[in-house]
């Protein structure tokens, strides 16, 4: 009896160790390393698609970037390129916080290494979408690798579950 009783307490406590698991882990700060951030840097040339929102329906452009680490702080300096619309051409500046948890003010909510070996990060902020002025989760989802660099932007719309794609930009390192 006393066996069975005892057998009963470590299923108890191993089935609570499995289902409280994702709870520690949520907590646990996602950060970058140096090295990852590195994967950024050079020219970058390829496109830009967005949703034009007089037809409804995306638009691609060609887009070069050339990103460098910031001489003075944490962070990058990212020149954006459009050869077809160059007054459109601009420097921006994404800056990380010391413990690598925040990329640009937005909270690194996810990184992991994917089939091919490019690094995928997710962040994420509470914010009012630009084009429709509403409060929305605003998320970035960045693919970096040696060869590739993919950046795109959703909206959710708080109140709703439907994502939808602003832009995303695509590059192959040159």
């Amino acid at each position: 009896m006393h066996h069975t009783t005892t057998q009963k307490i470590r299923l108890t406590l191993a089935l609570l160790a499995i289902v409280s698991l994702p709870f520690f882990t949520m907590g646990q700060a996602t950060s970058l390393q140096k090295k990852e951030v590195e994967l950024f840097c050079g020219s970058w040339t390829g496109s830009l698609t967005y949703l034009d929102y007089s037809s409804g329906k995306p638009y691609t452009m060609p887009a070069k970037t050339q990103i460098n680490f910031l001489s003075k702080g944490n962070g990058l300096q990212v020149k954006m390129i459009y050869p077809d619309e160059p007054k459109a051409n601009g420097i921006d500046t994404i800056l990380l916080d010391a413990q690598g948890q925040k990329w640009d003010g937005d909270a690194l909510v996810q990184k992991r290494v994917l089939a091919d070996g490019n690094l995928e990060i997710i962040t994420e902020r509470q914010g009012r979408d630009g084009n429709d002025n509403k409060a929305a989760t605003i998320r970035k989802t960045i693919t970096i690798g040696p060869k590739v660099y993919v950046s795109r932007k959703d909206v959710k719309f708080i109140g709703t579950d439907q994502w939808i794609q602003r832009h995303e930009y695509r590059y192959a390192k040159d």
